[in-house]
């Protein structure tokens, strides 16, 4: 166990034989408890978390089932950043993060990746596949990931590296977006959230303990990243609470939103639960084009492999 205050840092990396970086993941709060045996970590107030994949590209999983690029299909290179003012709770073996207070998150992926002239990365390729830049902010989340892939590529053995006072993050990703409505915590989380396997929120760590270092590192690693955080791609996430999503021309706005990849849906409601009900809002601006369209609705359903939204009681409106 692992109680640290002030600037503490836990940082987990891996890096082939030529100390090319492949993935990283960094944690950094004002409080951290991390308990190595159970790999759960608790961050008392503000903090945030990075998750670097720079592996190449796997340009079969950039290809939709036609042959075409597909930006959902793509898992690499990407970033992943998240924010929070309250508090983070990490639960390792369901891969289960949870942010409250004025959480923010914002994934890039493929051509999106931002900063990589300043990482020691592997060869890519000339051209990356086409990518994604989502912006999440509200004040409660819940996001779940799925376990790490195995890399194809030797490495060496993954570090973890717990630290206190002042250490160079990397480069914040931006991650401001307007948002409306007053900024009161919800109760709870939604009480369902569609799934392929556990989605329960972590329950609350203890906030101490004994300040004995982590035993010795084992020989053989549960999986690449064997000690601290470790993550797969994004699977689902849960947000509540003055809720400003942006993903490419879209922007939803409402009070709930639950993301699931599998099968790539967006739902969003316009109030919280046990409250009146209100319209959540669906933007589409394309300057390019020049076209712009809106949905307004208590609750809208987006498929984002087609690009289709299912409303209740639609409001919409269109211009070319």
């Amino acid at each position: 166990m692992i109680l640290a205050d002030q600037n503490v840092v836990l940082q987990t990396r891996r890096e082939d034989e030529e100390k090319h970086l492949l993935r990283r993941v960094q944690l950094k709060g004002e409080r951290l408890m991390y308990d190595a045996r159970n790999s759960e970590v608790n961050v008392t107030g503000r903090g945030t978390m990075l998750s670097e994949d720079y592996r190449p590209p796997d340009t079969s999983q950039a290809k939709s089932p036609e042959g075409e690029e597909s930006t959902d299909n793509v898992e690499r290179p990407s970033q992943t950043a998240f924010e929070w003012h309250k508090s983070m709770q990490y639960a390792q073996d369901k891969r289960v993060v949870a942010l409250e207070g004025q959480a923010t998150m914002v994934h890039r992926s493929g051509d999106k990746v931002i900063l990589v002239d300043q990482i020691n990365k592997p060869a890519w390729p000339d051209k990356l596949p086409v990518g994604r830049k989502t912006v999440l902010t509200c004040e409660r989340m819940m996001a779940k990931f799925a376990p790490p892939a195995k890399d194809k590529t030797s490495a060496t053995r993954p570090t973890t590296r717990p630290t206190t006072g002042p250490t160079t993050m990397p480069a914040s990703m931006p991650a401001t977006v307007p948002t409306t409505g007053p900024t009161t915590m919800p109760a709870s989380m939604p009480a369902t959230v569609p799934t392929t396997g556990p989605t329960t929120m972590p329950a609350t760590m203890p906030t101490t303990g004994p300040t004995t270092r982590p035993a010795t590192k084992p020989t053989t690693a549960a999986d690449n990243l064997d000690f601290g955080p470790r993550l797969g791609r994004l699977e689902l996430f849960s947000a509540m609470g003055d809720v400003n999503m942006r993903d490419g021309w879209r922007q939803v706005l409402g009070q709930r939103i639950i993301y699931h990849r599998d099968p790539d849906v967006v739902i969003v409601w316009g109030f919280l639960p046990d409250q009146p009900a209100a319209n959540a809002s669906v933007f589409y601006e394309d300057p390019e084009k020049g076209q712009s369209q809106s949905w307004s609705s208590p609750k809208i359903i987006w498929y984002r492999k087609d690009d289709r939204i299912v409303t209740e009681k639609v409001t919409g409106t269109g211009v070319r």
